[in-house]
């Protein structure tokens, strides 16, 4: 079989170093098909079809090796066959979706990166936005880090109407420029969130916190009631609005958002804090609604003081009691929660203690 398919290829090559392309030709195709799987031949033959023109057939044979290479695990093989490919054809997209597997195959996360940034600006050019997405979603996936292919990827997402999916990219990217310490890239980020005006905004809720907690009250303001107005009923953002009121000295306007807040949520602990601070600082100490919740707390308070003495068995999981109670009372935020604590601490005493 060896000697049978020497003397075809010694044929072959004489005709064609005597430049009789096309019969050559037909004997490497006699060749092939009693040995279609030997990948010299068929590169020999691809290279002939591509110096008498033949474009199509040379890269259909060059792609026959490619997959030869690729199911044999000759990965660095493959790709530079598909790199021949892709210089020849360089309108197969699927080349270069081919050479990034490759690529990924064999640790190269720059190389792949390079190949699927072709393939996103050439649809995202061509106004094919979904294909666009599918290809960011895998450079996302590649590049966690990737600020810039996140935000490419949010804002195609808003453009084909997949506002929910474009909000949980633009909250991801957020929470990790926050997690990191970059509030300007992250309030950055957000405003342009908000530009593509988005149906929700409690997605906003991370970000209005840290501008708080870095005393950029305005910037937080701002933000915070342009979220609200999309999301009225979100908490996180009711509770944003109640303390920029209250740092702004609006304490009637904190209040009746702190009083909605806990009529929404009658068993909230937190709504319960946040209704405490709005009476607390109320302007009118003499308040008969402050002056009453503050009696109330007092007396709750001290029912609450006598109850480590009976209700801290053994064994306890839970912290002390008098621990819980010596946080609530000194917390300026917790008066109006202290009555809801009193109530869940007294049901536990009384599962546990004997009088």
């Amino acid at each position: 079989m060896a000697a049978r398919r020497d003397k075809m290829l010694r044929d072959a090559e004489k005709l064609a170093q005597k430049g009789k392309m096309d019969l050559a030709i037909q004997e490497y195709e006699k060749v092939l098909k009693a040995y279609p799987t030997d990948v010299n031949t068929i590169n020999k033959v691809g290279d002939l079809y591509l110096r008498v023109g033949r474009v199509d057939r040379a890269i259909e044979l060059y792609e026959r090796i490619a997959d030869h290479f690729t199911q044999d695990g000759f990965a660095t093989k493959a790709i530079a066959i598909l790199k021949k490919i892709n210089r020849l054809a360089p309108q197969r997209l699927d080349i270069f979706d081919r050479l990034a597997d490759l690529y990924i195959q064999q640790g190269l996360v720059v190389e792949a990166k390079n190949q699927y940034q072709i393939l996103a600006d050439w649809y995202a050019k061509k106004g094919d936005h979904r294909r666009a997405v599918e290809i960011h979603r895998k450079l996302v996936q590649l590049d966690p880090a990737n600020h810039m292919a996140h935000l490419r990827l949010a804002d195609m997402l808003f453009q084909l109407r997949e506002v929910d999916q474009a909000i949980e990219v633009y909250d991801r990217l957020g929470r990790v420029l926050l997690e990191r310490g970059k509030l300007d890239e992250a309030e950055r980020l957000y405003r342009h969130a908000l530009e593509q005006n988005p149906p929700q905004g409690d997605f906003m809720v991370p970000l209005c916190e840290a501008l708080l907690s870095a005393g950029r009250t305005a910037a937080a303001r701002e933000l915070g009631d342009a979220a609200f107005r999309r999301s009225p009923d979100s908490f996180g953002l009711q509770s944003i609005k109640v303390r920029t009121h209250l740092t702004f000295g609006e304490a009637d306007a904190a209040l009746a958002l702190a009083r909605r807040a806990v009529h929404a949520r009658p068993d909230s602990s937190a709504a319960q804090t946040l209704l405490g601070r709005a009476l607390l600082q109320r302007e009118s100490p003499a308040d008969p609604e402050r002056v009453v919740v503050q009696k109330r707390a007092k007396r709750e308070g001290s029912v609450c003081r006598r109850l480590p003495e009976i209700a801290d068995p053994p064994g306890l999981t839970q912290p002390p009691v008098g621990a819980v109670i010596e946080g609530l009372t000194k917390s300026g935020d917790a008066i109006n929660s202290v009555r809801h604590s009193t109530c869940r601490v007294l049901a536990f005493s009384r599962k546990h203690t004997r009088y």
